[in-house]
């Protein structure tokens, strides 16, 4: 499910940033680290660069596919992907959003298309989704996209809501 209208964590953020204090980047990422995703976890037969966890985020570009792990230690947990976009250059049509159960079976999605990208981010350049994790374990969580951006992604899993 996406999320639109105003996140006030994000219009305080947006408060922060237009006070001066620190920019649009450190208002989405917070206290999280950045993980540079430098790695190769297999799942389901891909690549992940690296694990998120609620402590970290992650960087990428699109056009093209964005893959990370992320682990959730109950079933029925709900998985938060927050996008930051930046460096917009072309807003493409499609974003997929899809999360792969462990064993790789099911899954879980949201697939935007035939809309501008960029104008669903708004002027503060971001998009939530909510996904079900249906089992513990690693999850793959796969990003796709034709928009021409730099992004910034962060990942939340909810285990008791």
């Amino acid at each position: 499910m996406i999320h639109q209208g105003p996140d006030p964590i994000l219009l305080a953020c947006a408060a922060a940033v237009a006070a001066g204090c620190i920019s649009a980047e450190e208002a989405f990422t917070g206290d999280r680290v950045q993980n540079l995703c430098a790695e190769s976890l297999s799942a389901c037969g891909q690549a992940a660069g690296c694990a998120l966890d609620n402590a970290h985020y992650a960087e990428g570009r699109f056009p093209g596919a964005f893959r990370v792990l992320v682990h959730s230690e109950t079933p029925g947990a709900r998985l938060l992907v927050r996008l930051f976009l930046f460096e917009m250059k072309y807003p493409g049509t499609e974003l997929l959003v899809q999360e792969y159960e462990p064993g790789c079976a099911d899954f879980d999605r949201e697939h935007l298309k035939d809309i501008d990208i960029f104008e669903l981010a708004g002027d503060e350049g971001t998009l939530e989704f909510e996904l079900s994790l249906s089992a513990k374990g690693d999850h793959l969580l796969d990003l796709f996209s034709d928009m021409s951006a730099e992004f910034l992604v962060t990942t939340e899993v909810e285990e008791n809501f």
